[in-house]
């Protein structure tokens, strides 16, 4: 009997023929095992690839021997916004550039805050078994409309945030072999656009997802790193269940530091995001 879509099901021989079919037209002659005289493609379909994402902008660096925040101030305005407020480690970063430099992980921290369409972002930059007196730290208020400005934003502007200060700390100190950053951060989403990056044959709607200009950067600024970026998801806000507890462990302690700070940032902030550059 005949049934829905009133046709008789394909043979065998007919499926074999499609999937042939849409192997010569896909994957042109890289499957020669699956085609034959008869098989051609069903259009035209030469898959090009973007070239490689450059950042957005031009850096013209100083003379390695300026200091920390002399090398962040020469780099351009955009830049220099996702930064914003930098406090320099006491050492000048050098403890951060002899971790990376011997091929070990530095271990970052970034979140975000945000609340009445105004957000912000904070971050921290520790190395390994050091006082935080060598540790950078930053903060600065997200650009973004505040309609529709998202906390996944600030969150992904504060990872780029420290990118740009490693890449400041790889110049200054010469490294031409880096060693690990690995990025703390609480929001799932974020994790997975560092750690996979962007796929290059993304469609055209995935190029207007949210914050697109921001990943796109970041992915960017961490391709000129010489460091390897990785990124580790932390939970947030251990400290609501930890009260009285005891010590929190190091992933939760700083996470809730750049959380706290970012909160500040944004209660302070005087001016709407999108009067930003």
């Amino acid at each position: 009997a005949i049934k829905y879509p009133h046709q008789p099901r394909p043979p065998k021989e007919a499926w074999m023929k499609w999937k042939r079919l849409l192997a010569a037209t896909y994957f042109g002659n890289t499957r020669t095992d699956m085609m034959d005289e008869e098989d051609y493609p069903l259009y035209r379909n030469d898959i090009t690839y973007t070239p490689p994402r450059q950042p957005s902008q031009t850096w013209s660096p100083p003379s390695c021997a300026a200091s920390l925040a002399a090398v962040i101030e020469s780099m351009p305005p955009v830049w220099r916004q996702i930064i914003g407020n930098f406090e320099a480690p006491m050492d000048e970063g050098a403890q951060i550039a002899q971790v990376l430099s011997s091929g070990n992980t530095v271990r970052c921290w970034s979140d975000g805050s945000v609340s009445d369409g105004v957000g912000a972002h904070a971050y921290t930059i520790q190395p390994a078994c050091c006082g935080d007196d060598q540790a950078a730290r930053g903060d600065s208020i997200t650009p973004g409309h505040p309609s529709s400005i998202t906390s996944n934003r600030s969150e992904s502007f504060g990872a780029a945030a420290i990118c740009l200060v490693a890449l400041a700390i790889e110049y200054k100190y010469g490294i031409t072999e880096g060693g690990y950053l690995e990025l703390h951060i609480d929001n799932l989403e974020v994790v997975n656009r560092i750690k996979f990056g962007m796929d290059r044959t993304m469609r055209a709607e995935k190029h207007t997802k949210a914050d697109y200009d921001i990943w796109k950067e970041t992915v960017a600024i961490m391709a000129l790193l010489k460091s390897s970026v990785c990124a580790k998801w932390v939970k947030a806000h251990q400290d609501d269940a930890m009260v009285g507890i005891g010590p929190m462990p190091m992933e939760a302690h700083y996470n809730i530091e750049v959380d706290r700070r970012a909160g500040l940032c944004r209660a302070s902030c005087t001016v709407p995001p999108d009067s930003l550059p």
